[in-house]
């Protein structure tokens, strides 16, 4: 990523965004100062019949996060619990997606290679085929069944063994 790219990253303000504040490089690693955000990972969601609503402002507000990502042409592709930070407000939900940023949508396509996390990596990514902005949405979807039921769709075997071709 050039100073520009991330530059522009630093101009994104959301209410559904951890702030980027300033960025570097130290030793060919990128580094990101940002906003401290107390809450608590997504991965500390536990299901409950009554939290059906928060379920639903959760998703909508991930949403909100995304569509301010990728209205400036940015892919989030590392979206999981983890980069999702939330606090309890009685019955509502304060929520922030972060470590987002670092790879645009509009690159070449022959340039797109990424990391994520298994198991919420869209499967046009792990076959290492094009991807887009609906990638980030299928990571949603996985985050939501996994909020929702309690485990993942898929395990990590079985998308090792898609990867594979089995």
């Amino acid at each position: 990523f050039s100073a520009e790219d991330m530059h522009h990253v630093t101009k994104i303000i959301h209410q559904n965004l951890v702030r980027v504040y300033d960025f570097g490089v130290f030793k060919k690693h990128i580094y990101l100062v940002s906003e401290f955000y107390a809450g608590v990972t997504l991965n500390h969601f536990y299901f409950k019949s009554f939290r059906i609503d928060m379920i639903y402002d959760i998703i909508v507000k991930i949403c909100y996060a995304l569509n301010a990502l990728h209205n400036q042409n940015i892919l989030h592709l590392d979206l999981k619990p983890g980069n999702i930070l939330y606090i309890l407000k009685g019955k509502s939900v304060d929520l922030k997606v972060l470590d987002y940023g670092l790879l645009r949508s509009d690159i070449n396509e022959d340039q797109q290679t990424i990391t994520g996390t298994l198991p919420y990596i869209a499967p046009e990514i792990i076959s290492k085929k094009k991807f887009d902005k609906r990638s980030d949405f299928y990571s949603l979807g996985v985050i939501l069944y996994k909020i929702s039921t309690g485990i993942l769709p898929f395990t990590t075997n079985e998308i090792i063994d898609f990867r594979r071709g089995k």
